[in-house]
This record gives structure tokens, C-alpha cells and sequence, in this order.
């Protein structure tokens, strides 16, 4: 029976407990360089799609520089954030084994490069291509809904998108334990992790999804003074952004509960598999025959 989402969250703190400050600012760091970005890679690539609507040639040069940074950006964190999120891992295993984590364990995995790389982009690329697959099967089925049904066929075809969310979500979390696979086997072949993820993921992908969703009060709390912000003014945004930094808290947070929700879910490698008396005895039925073959050959 797997552990529920408050013990998940116990965990977290227990081992978050004296490295408060390092996880936040290693989790930040991480963050910018690709941590959790999975579905959100391709940056701002159509910004420049707006420029035949930019008159003011200062303005549009800036809109300009703004969405080439931000397709440079996304380059980078495509780039890194396999490497980068192994790393990570291996800061959060140290804190849950007590053992001293530090700000350099985040680099720690970069010989590693092509594993990472390869279970994040293979990982990417499945959700794109389900992603696809689902969007084109809502489209096939809700457009002759609402040409036939009017406005029940709209109503239909939101019950549909909703289900294709649904599926995408639960085809994304059936490889959320493959970079943690691939830590802890190197060696193991992108491909061959998410298989094992999606076998370990089999009936506790719920599980994953109330842990994670447990901390949507606690976000929502962190995101207050930017939500509140958005209804006064720009400038206030801006003024809000040093009122957001729980955020950084939050996420750290639902991190090493992620952590602690693998180490329930997976076994680790040194953990002994009980065996069960009838087991036992026909093993030692069996090197009993055994040593007597070997006996009566001498």
C-alpha cells in the first residue's frame, strides 16, 4: 500500500530539515537551467509572428531582442536540463541519506551528459507525440459534434478536450520516474527507463497527482501578491516580484516530495527482496542436489 501525499510531504521536510536555504537556492538555480521544463521548451518561438503589428521600429527592435533571447533560452535549457535534473537528483538523494548536500551536486552529473539529454528529449518527445495524437482524435470527433449538435455540440466537445487533458496527463506521469531511473542505473538506455517507469507508474499515477496536487493551496498562497498585482497596475506586477519569492519555497518543496514519492514507489538497489519460506527451502532442496551430484562425480 503506497504511502499517502501528508506522509510524502512529512518526508520532505524531514530531509529539507538544516538544508533549507541550499535546497531554495540550488532548486532556483536548477530551474533556470532547465529543471521541470519539459512542456515548455519551445520558448516564445512566435513572438516575432507579431512584428507586421509593431509600427514603432524601437519598439519592435526590443520585441525583437525579447523573443530571440527567449528562443536562445529555450535552446539552452533543451540542452541542459537532462544533465541538469540528474544533478538535482543526486542533491536530493544526499539530503534524504543525510549526507551533507551541497550547491556542486547539481554539476555532479554532467559527465552523464548523453543520459540525460537522451531520457529527457525521449521523454519529450513521447508527450508531443501523445499530445498530437489526442488533439487530432478531440478534433476528429468535436468538429462533427458541434456541426451537427450546435451548441450541445460545444458543451460535448469541452467533455472531450477535457479527456484528452486527462490522457496526456496520465501518459506524462507513466514516465515521471525515468530521470531518477536513469540515475541510480547508469547505463540503463533512456528507453529502457521509461519502460521501467511506465511499469512502476502502473496504478499509482493517481497517487502522483494528489501529492502534487496537495500543494495547490501553498501555490496559490506564494502566487497571491502577483494574482492581486494583476489587477491594479504593470508597475505593480514588477512591485510584486520580490513577494513571490515563496514560490521558490513551494517548489523546493514539491521537489523532494517528488523524491521522497520515487523512494516509496521504487525499491533502492541495496534492499533486499524477502524471501518467503518455501522459497527458502526449495533453494536449499536444490543446492543440496547439488553438492550430492558433486560428490559422487569425484
Amino acid at each position: 500500500m503506497i504511502k499517502c501525499a501528508s506522509d510524502f510531504r512529512r518526508e520532505a521536510r524531514e530531509a529539507l530539515s538544516g538544508n533549507w536555504w541550499i535546497a531554495v537556492g540550488t532548486t532556483t538555480v536548477a530551474s533556470i537551467m532547465g529543471l521541470s521544463t519539459i512542456t515548455s521548451t519551445v520558448g516564445s518561438i512566435g513572438n516575432s509572428d507579431n512584428m507586421r503589428n509593431v509600427n514603432d521600429p524601437t519598439l519592435a527592435a526590443i520585441v525583437l531582442l525579447i523573443g530571440s533571447i527567449s528562443l536562445i533560452y529555450s535552446i539552452i535549457t533543451f540542452v541542459l536540463a537532462g544533465p541538469t535534473t540528474l544533478g538535482f537528483i543526486e542533491f536530493t538523494m544526499k539530503a534524504y541519506h543525510h549526507e551533507n548536500p551541497r550547491f556542486k551536486d547539481l554539476f555532479s552529473q554532467f559527465d552523464r551528459f548523453g543520459e540525460g539529454f537522451c531520457v529527457y528529449a525521449l521523454r519529450l518527445l513521447y508527450i508531443f507525440l501523445w499530445s498530437l495524437a489526442a488533439a487530432v482524435a478531440a478534433t476528429i470527433v468535436g468538429i462533427p459534434l458541434i456541426l451537427i449538435m450546435g451548441r450541445v455540440g460545444i458543451f460535448f466537445f469541452f467533455l472531450v478536450l477535457i479527456g484528452m487533458i486527462v490522457f496526456i496527463l496520465y501518459k506524462t506521469y507513466g514516465y515521471a520516474l525515468a530521470p531518477y531511473i536513469v540515475y541510480e542505473h547508469p547505463g540503463i538506455g533512456a528507453a529502457t527507463a521509461i519502460r521501467e517507469s511506465v511499469e512502476w507508474m502502473d496504478g499509482k499515477k493517481w497517487n502522483l497527482f494528489c501529492l502534487q496536487f496537495s500543494f495547490i493551496g501553498w501555490s496559490l498562497l506564494a502566487s497571491l501578491p502577483m494574482i492581486i498585482a494583476m489587477f491594479i497596475s504593470p508597475e505593480a506586477i514588477l512591485l510584486s516580484y520580490p513577494l513571490t519569492l515563496g514560490t521558490l519555497w513551494v517548489k523546493t518543496y514539491m521537489e523532494f516530495a517528488n523524491t521522497a514519492f520515487y523512494k516509496a514507489v521504487v525499491p533502492a538497489q541495496d534492499e533486499e527482496v524477502p524471501i518467503s519460506n518455501s522459497d527458502f527451502m526449495n533453494k536449499l532442496q536444490g543446492a543440496e542436489s547439488v553438492v550430492e551430484q558433486s560428490r559422487w562425480n569425484y
